[in-house]
């Protein structure tokens, strides 16, 4: 019973064996075969990928194979050379020395190959701050463009030079400042009778002295003390201000007058307006002998050119006019004013020359 129950038991073992075995075995052959699928597959993947060689062209690459095995056989064997080709080959080499030696030479030393990068590093640079000159100046003359098209792209304005002309004998002078956009209206009759006042109303403190009586009584005035009191008691009138300068040698003053800033009549309120001391001036000028005499200042050109237009167009009056500087000073004499002073000693006479000596005769030479 028990030997019977042993064999069994060896029998079932091996199945198992079997069954294993046959399992490896199996797993190998798809291995083997699923190998086999993919080489064939990479050939053909490999065969598609080769360019197609047709038979005259596997004939040339076979006859170029022979012509190399040859060449390489005569290298390989130096007794089978024939003489031409052992000179021809010297040949070759004796050339490839001599432009071997020859690019040597032409190969400049180290010390030259420094000095020309240096000089080509100089040139560069040279050559860069060129560029940047060059570029400002391109910059400036681009200013300068825009400046030039935005005058060109302004309006025309209409402007007529001066003309001098004498005016008449009999005509008189209606002086007029322009400045900024103002007009200002310069009365020199009523400035030089504002300055007498002021000084004849000023008391003993500014006189000098009184000459004459009667008819032909005359003060003279202190000059610095006058030229102060007129200064301090602001004299002119709404439009203008007025200075006064005195000199050492000379009796008679001179009016600085210049308009009162901000004091003017707007040049838009002149345009727009009938009523205004500049119209009104304008208006009572006598058409045949009254002409109106514009200073201008750099600022008030637009200003002076509608106000000559007013003047000529709408009053009919004759103009002249002269550019003056920003400061404006318009300079007219005193009269009716005189000042202390030192005159001048009057020249003294030059002394007469001594009269020349005649010079001697020659003698007579008797020959």
């Amino acid at each position: 019973m028990r030997h019977r129950g042993r064999n069994r038991s060896t029998s079932s073992n091996l199945d198992s064996l079997l069954d294993t075995m046959t399992n490896v075995v199996g797993i190998l052959v798809i291995v083997l075969i699923m190998t086999q699928v993919n080489v064939a597959d990479a050939i053909r993947r490999l065969r598609s990928a080769l360019p197609e060689v047709s038979e005259e062209k596997m004939e040339e690459l076979v006859e170029q194979v022979r012509s190399v095995d040859e060449e390489l056989s005569l290298l390989q064997s130096p007794e089978r050379l024939d003489d031409n080709r052992i000179e021809e080959v010297q040949g070759e080499l004796k050339m490839l020395r001599v432009q071997l030696e020859k690019e040597k030479q032409d190969v400049p030393a180290e010390d030259e190959l420094i000095e020309v990068i240096a000089a080509r590093k100089k040139s560069i640079a040279d050559q860069s701050r060129a560029v940047e000159v060059l570029e400002k100046k391109l910059s400036g003359l681009r200013i300068e463009l825009e400046k030039i098209t935005e005058l060109a792209n302004k309006p025309p304005v209409s402007v007529r030079l001066p003309d001098p002309r004498p005016a008449r004998d009999d005509a008189s002078e209606i002086l007029m400042a322009c400045a900024g956009n103002r007009v200002y209206i310069i009365d020199v009759a009523d400035l030089q009778l504002s300055a007498r006042k002021n000084l004849e109303g000023a008391g003993r403190r500014i006189i000098h002295t009184v000459e004459g009586s009667g008819e032909n009584r005359r003060t003279i005035y202190k000059r610095k003390a006058s030229e102060d009191y007129i200064l301090a008691k602001d004299t002119g009138n709404k439009m203008a201000a007025v200075e006064l300068r005195t000199y050492p040698n000379r009796p008679h003053g001179t009016l600085i007058i210049s308009p009162r800033p901000d004091s003017g009549e707007k040049i838009d309120e002149i345009r727009q307006s009938d009523r205004g001391r500049v119209r009104t001036m304008m208006q009572q000028a006598f058409l045949d002998r009254d002409y109106v005499f514009f200073y201008v200042a750099p600022d008030a050109f637009a200003t002076y050119l509608e106000a000559r237009r007013i003047a000529e167009v709408d009053h009919n009056l004759p103009v002249g006019w002269e550019f003056t500087d920003q400061n404006m000073r318009i300079y007219k004499g005193a009269p009716g004013l005189r000042f202390e002073h030192t005159p001048q000693p009057p020249p003294a006479k030059p002394t007469p020359k001594p009269k020349p000596k005649p010079q001697p005769g020659k003698p007579n030479v008797l020959d």
